[in-house]
């Protein structure tokens, strides 16, 4: 839609435009937000490279407001705001059993943002192989329009449980009770994040079609390795956002670092091409969509 030049002199193709009214969205669900800026990010010390829009949510405070990439954004139109709607009723019925109407869903909105830390306390280093696997599946999903099969074998409950009983029986019971409450956390944080910050906008339908089908089923068992990698690699930005003393930090540092040897280990048996299919005509067709 809109090119301009950004601060690094790069000429840049905005899809959006400032003003704009679109669909956002914020942890499982959409919602409706305004745009107030949009920039190109480039060793940015907070956000990862790429294209980002500065949105308001409406009727939320501005505490808010935030920048977010361009997949989590949807054109505001009469089709995207059915499967809005679509969306927040599955999401109901999975979480609260069958309502009569709508519920409140958007966070408190008296509640102030939650204090950040510095991401340099949680940065650690991703083997080149794996960086190699995320550029790999970026190529297949945006440029050839593939998609990795549902569900994933192994999934992400499957590798924590197993990455669990790998290294717990060396431990003490502390060690034992932390351990697993990190393990329970990376659950957590998986279930809570695949729809808002691990997809790429290509996936969205699918993961619309697979939450649909599985209401009642977490995402971290239909998906796999792949997600659970992508988030990996967000943890710093994530954790940089939680109300984190700094030696929790860093122990969550450590713990990440060792899982990730436990990725590159495993890697060559998770990570391949085979794992992705073509994309149907009608799925293409629906999922490029403006």
């Amino acid at each position: 839609m809109g090119k301009e030049e950004s601060s690094t002199g790069q000429d840049v193709d905005f899809n959006y435009e400032v003003n704009e009214r679109v669909l956002c969205f914020h942890g499982p669900l959409m919602y409706e937000a305004k745009i107030s800026n949009r920039k190109l990010a480039v060793d940015d010390a907070e956000l990862d490279d790429g294209v980002y829009y500065f949105v308001h949510y409406k009727g939320w405070k501005s505490s808010w407001d935030e920048w977010v990439p361009e997949d989590r954004l949807l054109k505001f139109n009469e089709e995207n705001i059915i499967q809005q709607k679509n969306l927040k009723q599955t999401y109901f019925v999975k979480n609260n059993g069958a309502t009569d109407g709508p519920q409140k869903s958007q966070p408190d909105k008296e509640k102030d943002e939650p204090p950040r830390m510095n991401t340099a306390v949680f940065k650690f280093d991703i083997p080149e192989a794996l960086k190699l696997v995320l550029v790999d599946e970026w190529e297949y999903i945006t440029k050839t329009q593939r998609l990795l099969s549902l569900p994933r074998n192994p999934t992400v409950s499957h590798i924590l449980d197993e990455y669990r009983i790998s290294k717990t029986p060396s431990m003490n019971e502390k060690e034992k009770d932390e351990f697993i409450e990190f393990i329970k956390g990376l659950h957590l944080y998986f279930d809570k994040c695949l729809g808002t910050i691990l997809l790429y906008r290509f996936e969205r339908q699918q993961y619309f079609e697979v939450f649909k089908k599985h209401p009642n089923l977490p995402m971290s068992q239909i998906y796999g390795p792949e997600h659970l990698l992508r988030l990996i690699v967000k943890f710093p930005m994530l954790m940089a956002s939680a109300n984190v003393e700094e030696a929790e930090g860093k122990k969550i540092k450590s713990y990440l670092e060792d899982f990730v040897d436990y990725i590159f280990k495993n890697s060559k048996t998770w990570f391949s091409e085979s794992n992705y299919d073509y994309a149907t005509p009608e799925y293409i067709s629906y999922a490029t969509r403006k």
